[in-house]
């Protein structure tokens, strides 16, 4: 039986807790102008935003030199404004951890954080 297993990281951010977390959380369908070689387009596929239940799509890049067939049964991430961890199932064991997806969120982190959680 496959385990859950975690991956975390953590960055600095400058501006203020609420702020960014009233810019990933409340406008993530500004993202793609804060961070355009990151993030594709965020889509609200149901519900609305802003309201707890709403199911919001995100088109991401990835740059990697490994395959990029999936490797994970299934991953969920939860964030804050200095760490996030995502929670993962392997489809084998040989698949690697999701540390890209990690680090995508970091850096995503720091983007809007230099944008001045403006948006």
């Amino acid at each position: 039986m496959a385990q859950l297993r975690s991956v975390e990281g953590q960055v600095e951010l400058k501006c203020h807790a609420d702020n960014f977390f009233d810019v990933w959380a409340g406008k993530a369908h500004l993202i793609s102008k804060i961070s355009p070689n990151k993030i594709a387009k965020v889509e609200l596929v149901e519900g609305e935003w802003n309201k707890v239940g709403a199911v919001i799509s995100w088109t991401y890049l990835i740059v990697t030199t490994s395959p990029s067939s999936p490797r994970w049964k299934s991953f969920h991430g939860e964030g804050c404004i200095m760490k996030w961890s995502i929670e993962y199932e392997k489809m084998n064991e040989d698949a690697a951890e999701p540390k890209m997806h990690v680090a995508l969120s970091l850096e995503l982190a720091k983007e809007i954080d230099a944008h001045g959680c403006s948006a």
